[in-house]
């Protein structure tokens, strides 16, 4: 994992970008997109929130704290996160699809 040593969040904290490394492709926001490392594009960066118990830690867009990574529909009450759970950003609502653990 790398992170940036010179765009950090509004609480301070890091940038990183979520990239696949089998296809080079890096999650933007919403969508998927070509990663160049040489270019600064914020919308590609995010950052990891103060811890939230556990070791875990929200997801968020670098430029937007209060929209966090969302496992849609993937809290206990409809079966957990599984393959195939479709990411969204939404509001902290405390819920464990929205708590992460990023491991090398």
């Amino acid at each position: 994992m790398k992170y940036s040593t010179r765009v950090k969040d509004e609480e301070g904290y890091p940038a990183m970008a979520l990239v696949n490394k089998a296809s080079g492709e890096a999650l933007k926001h919403s969508l998927l997109t070509r990663y160049n490392p040489d270019t600064l594009d914020e919308s590609v960066l995010w950052t990891e929130s103060r811890g939230v118990g556990a070791g875990y830690r929200c997801i968020r867009m670098v430029n937007n704290i209060y929209l966090n990574f969302d496992a849609l529909h993937g809290d206990k009450d409809h079966g957990g996160v599984r393959d195939g759970t479709t990411l969204i950003l939404w509001e902290w609502t405390e819920g464990d699809n929205q708590r992460w653990k990023i491991v090398a």
